[in-house]
């Protein structure tokens, strides 16, 4: 059962103007007769005080709403976990993807070192000091 649903007969049962319902909850009349209304769902401590204020017994509640309560947090729960794991699941790929290119520059930088090894091999002849193909 919405807000609106509850909010509306208690209204009418009790005869009270929008001005007073908006006084004594400290929100405005236009705010009140969104929420009476069903446009705008009220925020749980306003509902509050509105349906207590129209004579309703906030603390009893329907075996109804203890059912959707129950399945709220079954859902929140699912979703909490499922979160987690996409959390998790982005943070390994976060380390696969920094694992790679550290691969990646280790690859390069071995690959520098065989081409500058085979530049001294083939260009650079040490034994008597010239620069030109290896000879023996």
């Amino acid at each position: 059962m919405t807000f609106s649903e509850r909010a509306k007969p208690l209204k009418d049962k009790s005869g009270m103007k929008l001005n007073e319902i908006a006084a004594a909850c400290n929100i405005s009349e236009s705010m009140a007769s969104r929420y009476i209304n069903g446009s705008v769902i009220p925020p749980e401590d306003v509902a509050r005080k509105m349906l207590e204020f129209l004579g309703a017994e906030t603390d009893k509640t329907t075996e109804e709403e203890t059912d959707m309560q129950t399945a709220l947090a079954m859902l929140r729960e699912v979703y909490e976990a499922r979160i987690e794991d996409i959390f998790k699941n982005i943070s390994d790929l976060k380390e696969q993807i920094n694992h790679e290119k550290r691969e990646k520059w280790i690859f390069f930088v071995l690959l520098a070192v065989v081409v500058v090894f085979v530049f001294a091999l083939f260009y650079v002849d040490l034994s008597n000091g010239s620069v030109g193909w290896f000879r023996h």
